[in-house]
């Protein structure tokens, strides 16, 4: 058994927008930087969401590709909450020059594709996983804990 979910901060309602990408990937980078820093900081998933949008072409409350969305997260980084917070007014905006220069902070050095049969390994190492559930539209998650998957 392995429970990462102390690293959580909380968890959020994506409401009515699809925005799963963003809030499932901002989560992913809180439980990170809280387990390699010991400290909590809130990032933003209206600033993934709102930015990977752009990159993609996209406008509107569409999803939006998670592959595309780590390529954001490393090559803009992700402000954090306060300075973009997930608010109605936000998520139809898009975020300020004073939102991306703290973002550039807050970058990843990349991310790696796992199979199935390396989630169990890579949560056992102490790290959380964001990942596509396919169930006929999909929807992103982040994988904190299992029990008894064997």
């Amino acid at each position: 058994m392995v429970d990462l979910t102390n690293l959580l901060i909380d968890i959020e309602d994506q409401r009515h927008y699809n925005s799963c990408v963003g809030q499932s990937l901002s989560t992913y980078l809180e439980m990170i930087w809280k387990k390699f820093d010991s400290s909590a900081q809130e990032f933003s998933p209206a600033f993934i969401w709102l930015v990977t949008k752009k990159e993609q072409g996209k406008d509107g409350n569409v999803g939006a590709n998670p592959s595309v969305a780590l390529s954001v997260l490393k090559k803009y980084g992700c402000c954090l909450e306060k300075t973009f917070s997930y608010t109605d007014e936000n998520l139809t905006s898009y975020p300020n020059a004073a939102a991306f220069a703290e973002a550039k902070k807050h970058r990843i050095g990349g991310s790696r594709l796992l199979t199935y049969d390396l989630l169990k390994p890579t949560l056992d190492k102490g790290l959380p996983v964001s990942c596509l559930m396919d169930f006929g539209g999909g929807h992103q998650v982040i994988f904190a804990d299992y029990r008894d998957w064997e």
